[in-house]
């Protein structure tokens, strides 16, 4: 699987973050609720299940 990275804009809400393949938009992780703040920069990442494999972790990192 490739790594894909974004970064955008939000204006300040809650949004459900959910990560998909790109060409059949299976989900792969998510959705996760997360709050967006003004000026805010949050940071997330998607790791394998403990013991590798499914399902996928969509963990939010402390900057």
């Amino acid at each position: 699987m490739p790594l894909v990275t974004g970064q955008f804009g939000l204006a300040p809400e809650t949004y459900n973050l959910t990560i998909t393949e790109a060409e059949s938009k299976t989900v792969l992780a998510g959705p996760e609720s997360i709050d967006a703040t003004a000026n805010g920069f949050s940071r997330y990442i998607v790791l394998d299940a403990e013991g590798g494999g499914v399902p996928l972790q969509l963990i939010q990192l402390d900057d």
